[in-house]
């Protein structure tokens, strides 16, 4: 249940444009906002599922967003 979700921390959702599984993931970053959790959401259009892992696509960008937001 979205109760679940009320006080969590701040999220952060990275999806890969072609990657299936992005419309569940930005679903659930709106389920997030609308439990008002803070969501920042970035979809890096060129990257398939997994890229961050096998640095491939916009992996780059990615980690710097995870580390910007590790350091704020």
């Amino acid at each position: 249940p979205d109760e679940l979700f009320l006080g969590l921390p701040e999220t952060v959702v990275i999806t890969a444009g072609k990657d299936p599984f992005r419309f569940e993931a930005e679903e659930l970053a709106g389920r997030l906002v609308a439990q008002g959790v803070q969501v920042t959401v970035q979809r890096f259009l060129d990257s398939n599922h997994g890229f961050t892992v096998h640095c491939t696509g916009g992996w780059r960008a990615a980690q710097e967003l995870i580390l910007d937001k590790l350091r704020t």
